[in-house]
């Protein structure tokens, strides 16, 4: 979902929708971002990354 060459958020804005969306990122072991949340993980890859990123008052996606 979130590796798209079109994402523009910045790494700190895509990394809490990634932890809204149900990930973690694990930096021990194989690091990378797993899925821990409820439901399913196809349910959610098949959203926008956009849909958990929060927006700012402009409508621009910040934190």
């Amino acid at each position: 979902m979130a590796k798209r060459a079109d994402v523009h958020l910045s790494e700190k804005s895509l990394s809490k929708a990634l932890n809204k969306a149900g990930y973690e990122y694990r930096n021990s072991g194989e690091k990378g971002w797993y899925f821990v949340g409820d439901g399913d993980e196809e349910t959610v890859q098949e959203q926008l990354i956009y849909d958990f990123a929060i927006a700012g008052k402009t409508g621009a996606l910040v934190d």
